[in-house]
């Protein structure tokens, strides 16, 4: 074997097995399910898992709340209710002339 022995061979796993290691025994000490913070100040893993968690239940709450009539709210705007109310106020007065103008026919 040119170069490559028993001894090297055993040195690079030597190696590779204690970076690993040290690699595992990190993200070990990231990893605190009772919530507290790693000395750095950085939140935990769980602890960024429990805020994704918290923030997506409160969108799915937010995004299902309805109205009297079933429909969801985030469709409707008031001001699109009220331009709604206009626009059948108008069409109704005009309605109303319509008739006026048939009922003299």
């Amino acid at each position: 074997m040119d170069g490559l022995d028993a001894t090297n061979l055993t040195g690079g796993a030597l190696v590779i097995v204690l970076v690993v290691r040290m690699f595992l025994d990190y993200l070990r000490s990231r990893q605190h399910p009772d919530g507290s913070t790693p000395p750095d100040g950085t939140p935990s893993f769980f602890q960024t898992m429990n805020t994704v968690r918290s923030q997506v239940a409160d969108l799915h709450e937010w995004h299902s709340v309805s109205d009297q009539d079933g429909v969801k709210l985030w469709l409707n705007k008031p001001s699109d209710r009220q331009q709604l109310l206009e626009c059948l106020e108008k069409i109704e007065a005009r309605l109303d002339r319509i008739e006026a103008l048939l009922r003299r026919s």
